[in-house]
């Protein structure tokens, strides 16, 4: 029969560094915070979406459709 005898003396860690950056910025007195990875180039976080924007986006999304119709259906007839 064999015995081991250990002994943990002397532990140790080391540290591991990550790509990684945090941020925060304050937007009409909300904060909002997103993490980066580097290595991934992932962003993850809040971010403030304005609905104006998103709304002019629809409606110009809207009238190309529309005009790009209107040339289909104009073409069409000839």
């Amino acid at each position: 029969m064999h015995k081991i005898n250990t002994s943990d003396l002397e532990i140790t860690f080391k540290h591991i560094l990550f790509s990684v950056w945090l941020a925060a910025y304050k937007y009409r007195g909300k904060t909002y915070r997103f993490v980066v990875y580097a290595r991934t180039r992932r962003v993850e976080g809040e971010r403030h979406y304005s609905t104006w924007k998103i709304a002019m986006a629809i409606v110009l999304g809207l009238c190309v459709a529309v005009a790009v119709g209107y040339l289909y259906a104009t073409n069409q007839g000839g």
